[in-house]
C-alpha cells in the first residue's frame, strides 16, 4: 500500500523527472554493486589465431579471458572451461534448468591487469560428458574456478652418474729380444 502510494505521488504530484532519476539511480547503484562484488562470471571474450605461411609452421589459438592479475591467475595455471546450457521442455516454453557442461582446458600463457591470455590444452571427449551443439572452446564459455590446477615445472629424472673411468692398462716396455722371440715363434720372418 505504501509503495503504491509513493509511486502515485511521484507520478502525479511531483515532477516526473524526479521519479525517473530515482529509478535510474537505483538501477545504477544495483549494477555498480554487482561489479564491485565481482559477480560477473569470468569467461572467454575473444579468440585469435595465427595464419601459418607454411605447412611446417604451427597453428596457435589464443583465448582471451575477462580477468587478470586481480583474479589471482598464475602463469602455467590450467583452467577448466564449462558451457552453460539451458534445458527446456519439448514445447520450448519452460526452462527446466541449466547445466554447466565441461568443454576443455586452457593453459595460461600471459597475465595482464584485466585480461589473461591462454592456449588450448585439452578438449574433453563427448563420451565422458553430455553432447554440445558446438564442439570446441568458444567465446562465452565460462571458467570453472572450483579446482584450478597449477602445472608444476616438469622435473627431469636425475642424470645417471658418470661411469667410473676404466683402470689404466699398464704396458711394460718390451725389449728387442722379446720382440724378436715373438716373431721367430710365430714364424713370420
Amino acid at each position: 500500500m505504501l509503495r503504491t502510494s509513493l509511486f502515485t505521488f511521484f507520478q502525479s504530484r511531483a515532477c516526473p523527472r524526479l521519479s525517473f532519476l530515482i529509478i535510474a539511480f537505483c538501477i545504477a547503484l544495483a549494477s555498480g554493486s554487482a561489479r564491485a562484488t565481482g559477480l560477473t562470471e569470468l569467461s572467454v571474450v575473444d579468440v585469435r589465431r595465427n595464419i601459418p605461411l607454411s605447412d611446417s609452421e604451427p597453428v596457435y589459438k589464443d583465448f582471451y579471458i575477462n580477468g587478470g592479475e586481480e583474479n589471482g591467475f598464475k602463469k602455467n595455471q590450467i583452467l577448466t572451461l564449462v558451457r552453460k546450457v539451458s534445458v527446456k521442455d519439448s514445447s520450448g516454453s519452460q526452462t527446466i534448468g541449466d547445466m554447466k557442461i565441461p568443454v576443455g582446458q586452457l593453459k595460461i600463457l600471459a597475465i595482464f591487469p584485466k585480461v589473461t591470455v591462454a592456449r588450448e590444452l585439452k578438449l574433453f571427449t563427448r563420451a565422458e560428458y553430455p553432447m554440445l551443439e558446438q564442439s570446441g572452446i568458444m567465446i562465452g564459455d565460462l571458467l570453472d574456478l572450483k579446482n584450478p590446477i597449477t602445472e608444476r615445472a616438469q622435473t627431469r629424472p636425475p642424470a645417471p652418474a658418470p661411469a667410473p673411468a676404466p683402470a689404466p692398462v699398464v704396458v711394460k716396455p718390451e725389449t728387442n729380444e722379446e720382440i724378436n722371440a715373438e716373431i721367430t715363434a710365430s714364424g713370420s720372418i
